[in-house]
């Protein structure tokens, strides 16, 4: 595939030795041309795509290019977007989709059975099993096994001698036991929209009045999070604070509409659903709204920034790794590796409708009246969000009321590749949190209180960017367990 002049052109041969036949050409914004080509059948015109059809969510079908038909759908989801397709000999062996957590779809039955029959051996209630990598014969494979709450097991199965061994458990040190459960939730956002997320609770305590972290995901577009084990979660639960992680509006999975919504949101829409994610944990009297702060990375590390800037009476503090701080600059630097066209379309997703300022709505702008506390950490080497988005934050906010908590990570990128740079950073939120938020905390009668010494903090005015007050949201009923069930996969070993 090729683009030029914001035309889209895919280009085939039979084999090596044949010459390159254009075979479609689509204007840029026609579906045809966002259709993700996954494998031509050999000597033919047509190949396998990723595509949404008609507003549906994407499917698997078979796409011939010079007709621009359709030939066969193989599989549609009526709510989910497939994301993942595996191949064998080039022709589709399972697809996979998440709704919660990732789910396989074999179309072969006696790749079900075999599925079936590890996630049996290996525990089955509430385990996911994902085949990393296998021969070519298919008699060997790499074959994970996990859950939201154990980070999993790495195992290699001989499917001829139906043997399953243990290669390496991927987080030996931890004891499983200490681990909790993120679950589904969904509550409705002030403008009526559902947004759906997950809860995850400290382990051992009522869950009643507890101090809670918001953690938004990155992205912002396209992205979300999943029942998936992550470190930051298990960390924060384990410290005593409840986590809610939002899909807010533009994040992927769950439909074109919803992605939609999205659009011209930044710092507005979006904001509003995190927002909206507190007043259903405290409508439900899951939360004390006197211990919420927000912590996040990328994307999530602006939201934290924003939300105690846009909203200082709701949130005590924010931690941001790697936030944007000011979107006109992060958007000139996006230029750099973007088309015009492209630049302008990333800028019309970000912006919305014309006319308006994104320095409204960037955390450097209002820096000066900081009056939260806010751990700001960036790596020195972020090619993603530049460090010099730090260096603008720590320069506005030189007379802020509150200083800044700041933490560099030299020689970091946007992500951690490396141990010691992620420990810098869970060692600096650990100690962050627990002086501006801290944990209950038992006292002498064994009960979990609140600490004595958290400050009575004046309320502070908003910034009057939102267009309503946040209304408490009706949410399901949640289940609250006290204990996590022992991993099944961990008992293997």
């Amino acid at each position: 595939m090729g683009l030029k002049d914001e035309t889209v052109s895919i280009w085939y041969r039979a084999d090596a030795g044949a010459d390159l036949q254009k075979i479609g050409a689509f204007d840029r914004d026609d579906a045809r041309a966002s259709a993700a080509a996954l494998s031509m059948e050999g000597g033919t015109n047509r190949s396998y795509v990723l595509q949404s059809i008609d507003d549906a969510p994407v499917g698997l079908h078979l796409y011939d290019y010079v007709t621009g038909e359709v030939i066969e759908t193989l599989y549609q989801n009526e709510y989910w977007d497939v994301e993942d397709v595996w191949f064998r000999d080039g022709k589709p062996l399972a697809v996979s989709y998440v709704d919660d957590a990732q789910r396989i779809v074999w179309f072969d039955p006696a790749d079900q059975e075999l599925y079936d029959e590890l996630l049996t051996a290996l525990g089955g209630d509430g385990l996911r099993i994902s085949v990393t990598s296998r021969s070519r014969d298919n008699d060997r494979m790499l074959v994970w096994a996990g859950h939201e709450a154990d980070p999993g097991v790495l195992y290699l199965f001989d499917r001829a001698k139906r043997d399953l061994k243990v290669l390496a458990p991927l987080r030996p040190e931890l004891d499983f036991h200490l681990l909790v459960r993120p679950q589904p939730i969904a509550y409705t956002a002030r403008d009526g929209a559902t947004i759906r997320g997950y809860l995850t609770l400290p382990r051992g305590r009522e869950a009643r009045e507890l101090p809670l972290i918001i953690m938004p995901h990155g992205g912002p577009f396209g992205i979300r999070d999943t029942l998936a084990y992550r470190d930051q979660i298990q960390l924060l639960a384990n410290r005593g604070y409840a986590v809610i992680q939002p899909n807010f509006r533009g994040s992927g999975g769950y439909g074109a509409d919803f992605y939609d919504l999205g659009i011209g949101e930044v710092g507005r829409g979006m904001q509003n659903d995190i927002d909206d994610a507190m007043d259903w944990a405290v409508g439900l009297g899951i939360v004390d709204p006197g211990r919420v702060c927000v912590v996040g990375g990328s994307y999530g590390g602006y939201a934290a920034l924003w939300a105690v800037l846009r909203n200082p009476e709701r949130y005590r503090c924010a931690a941001s790794w790697a936030g944007v701080t000011d979107w006109d600059r992060m958007l000139r630097y996006d230029r750099k590796y973007l088309s015009r066209a492209g630049s302008r379309r990333w800028r019309r997703q970000i912006e919305g409708e014309e006319g308006f300022d994104l320095s409204d709505v960037s955390p450097a702008t209002w820096a000066r009246r900081l009056n939260r506390p806010v751990l700001l950490a960036h790596g020195t080497r972020d090619n993603n969000v530049p460090f010099k988005q730090f260096e603008r934050m720590v320069e506005a906010a030189e007379r802020a009321p509150v200083p800044l908590t700041q933490l560099v990570v030299h020689g970091a990128g946007h992500s951690f590749a490396r141990k010691r740079d992620e420990k810098q950073w869970y060692d600096a939120l650990d100690s962050f949190l627990a002086q501006h938020n801290p944990a209950d905390q038992l006292n002498a009668e064994g009960e979990w209180k609140a600490p004595d010494n958290l400050l009575n903090d004046e309320l502070f005015t908003p910034l009057n960017i939102q267009q309503a007050e946040p209304e408490n949201a009706d949410g399901p009923d949640v289940d609250l367990p006290s204990e996590t069930p022992e991993s099944p996969v961990q008992e293997t070993q």
